[in-house]
Order: structure tokens, then sequence, then C-alpha cells
């Protein structure tokens, strides 16, 4: 299993790389590799704007029928250099928390496999256009 973490954050080892770390070092704890790749751009720019931003990633991860991996707040921290990150209690721990569902899911998922248990049939979409 390996889990790719995707640094939207405009600094390559800034404060979003800073909690994709947390959640690395958690997940290698349980087992699971994982990579983060950088992609260097911030699609948002204040603190409000994060809760908004999470909240409409989530939406485009339901409509796609991916599982919404969970942890006890919203999954971010708060900090203006990595060092501020690290001393976000809350922020770090909501990361591990991120990282041993993330874990649980997966070993789920391969303990499923080996019983023979199958993703859910998929039907054809139906798209339904309301203007006639």
């Amino acid at each position: 299993m390996k889990v790719l973490l995707v640094n939207g954050g405009p600094h390559k080892n800034g404060c979003v790389n800073t909690a994709l770390e947390e959640v690395a070092k958690t997940l290698k704890e349980e087992g699971i590799e994982t990579e983060i790749f950088w992609i260097g751009i911030k699609p948002i720019a204040g603190c409000i704007a994060c809760k908004t931003t999470y909240d409409q990633l989530n939406k485009y991860f339901g409509i796609n029928q991916m599982p919404i991996i969970s942890s006890r707040y919203w999954n971010m921290v708060h900090g203006a250099t990595p060092e501020d990150v690290k001393k976000d209690e809350e922020g770090m721990q909501v990361m591990r928390i991120l990282g041993r569902n993330m874990a649980y899911y997966l070993k789920c998922i391969e303990a499923g496999k080996e019983k023979g248990i199958e993703l859910p049939k998929q039907e054809k979409i139906n798209f339904t256009n309301f203007i006639r």
C-alpha cells in the first residue's frame, strides 16, 4: 500500500509540507508507504478560505465516489512557518489521527480483497438535463 500526499502550498518545505510529514510519519508507523508530491500552487489565500476549500474538496471527492478519510476536526494546521505549525498541537494531532484513520481504512480494503470482497458494481451515469 502507498499513499500519495499532495502538497499544494506555495513553499515546498513550508507549513503544508510540515502537516503532511506528520501524516506520513503516522502512516509509516502503521506500515504504509508514502510519497509527498509538491505541485507548488496555493489555491487559497486566507484561513477562512481554508475551511471553505476543505468543504469544496470533500464535495468533489464525494461526487466522484472517492472515500473521504476524516480526523477529529478539519484536516488543517495553523502557522506562518513550519516551526509555527509544529507548535500547533491540535493541528498536529489532527494530522496524526488522519494518518491512523487512513491506515485503518487502507488495511480494511486490503483485508476485504483477501476475503474476496469486491468494490460495488458501478452503474452507467445518468445525466439529467432540467432544461427541456
